[in-house]
């Protein structure tokens, strides 16, 4: 028996996503496609839209039709649409926290401030494969800005050029860097909160759990800086990146689908046992660094926390157990931890109302 189960890589490009999924709902590739033989077959768009979205399954039936690939598609545009129209423009575009090229935030500062405004920064998903900053809700930053908060939108480096943790690492130096620049935009160092979906929650909470990396020796001021926050909110988020925790959490038919040892530069093929793989997922994992003194979590799942035969992919890749695991370590240490989940019934606050009220003072 293999030391681990074989997978599908899924690292499909938006285009190519695009491009196969028009495929699949009409039946004939657009006028520009490329030759057939470069498309994505029905299984990797299928999958590919299963594990961002696994709302699109409106039947639970654990794959798409037709139907179902044509309802996501026009869900999408129309979410694009409202997003493009309600987004306001950041007050500060692309601010550079680092040499690569995605060490870039965009800043958006409530308007008629008073004082130091409290701080959200939002972490794009997209599997640690793609995404970018420009995915943060426009609900989010409109919510915050009537009670005078800012948000910050932050990308990183993928890991298929840069593995895991190294987006963690720059989710932590991009928080430095908004303290180091906390006067010039009127920031308050005190109150930053930390949010995000899918692959963005890992960073998310990295942040939130891992010990302070400010470092009051460098000769980099940033570095001085301090790496924790107040609070975390966190929207479809897994606590580890360890396939093995991934199977003792009942979720071992997403591990077969996710290409585990890519995400830490490893070969495909690479024994989950491997002691070089072990300590990069255990260096990349929120839930190895939790401790007493971290701060509140909520954790938002839009779907069940039933877990069957029958429950598809991408509520694997998402799946409540994840936060619930976290809410279970927390508890003997008393750091508070919500978890709100399809079954769960509905919460008493709304994910904003729950940053705003610890971000405002009192």
């Amino acid at each position: 028996m293999p030391s681990h189960p074989p997978f599908s890589p899924l690292c499909l490009g938006p285009a190519a996503v695009l491009l196969a999924a028009i495929t699949l709902a009409t039946g004939h590739p657009s006028r520009s496609a490329a030759q057939p033989a470069s498309r994505p077959d029905r299984v990797h768009v299928v999958e590919r839209i299963l594990q961002h979205a696994p709302q699109a399954d409106t039947d639970g039936d654990g794959t798409l039709d037709a139907a179902e690939v044509r309802a996501f598609m026009q869900q999408r545009r129309d979410a694009r649409g409202d997003a493009g129209a309600n987004r306001p423009d950041p007050t500060e575009s692309d601010l550079s926290y680092g040499d690569h090229e995605r060490h870039r935030i965009d800043l958006y500062l409530p308007p008629d401030a008073k004082g130091p405004t409290p701080l959200v920064v939002y972490y794009h998903g997209g599997g640690f494969t793609s995404g970018d900053k420009a995915r943060v809700s426009p609900a989010l930053i409109a919510a915050m800005h009537q009670e005078g908060i800012a948000v910050a939108a932050a990308n990183y480096r993928l890991c298929t050029t840069d593995p895991l943790p190294a987006a963690m690492h720059d989710g932590a130096r991009a928080i430095q860097t908004l303290r180091a620049r906390a006067d010039r935009f009127n920031l308050d160092p005190d109150r930053i909160a930390v949010t995000g979906a899918s692959a963005g929650p890992g960073i998310a909470l990295w942040i939130a759990l891992h010990d302070d990396l400010a470092d009051p020796a460098s000769d980099d001021p940033v570095a001085r800086q301090s790496t924790r926050v107040t609070v975390a909110q966190v929207q479809q988020a897994q606590v580890t990146y360890d396939p093995r925790a991934w199977i003792e959490l009942g979720l071992e038919r997403a591990v077969n689908r996710r290409p585990f040892p890519e995400l830490f530069g490893h070969d495909a093929q690479t024994p989950y046992e491997s002691p070089d793989l072990a300590a990069a997922a255990e260096a990349s994992s929120p839930l190895h660094f939790l401790t007493a003194d971290d701060p509140p979590l909520r954790f938002d799942y839009g779907v069940a926390a039933r877990l069957d035969a029958n429950t598809p992919i991408g509520n694997l890749i998402h799946h409540p157990n994840h936060g619930l695991a976290m809410q279970q370590a927390c508890q003997p240490l008393e750091v508070p931890c919500e978890v709100h989940h399809a079954e769960s019934g509905p919460p008493a606050e709304t994910a904003e109302a729950f940053l705003i009220r610890h971000l405002q003072p009192g």
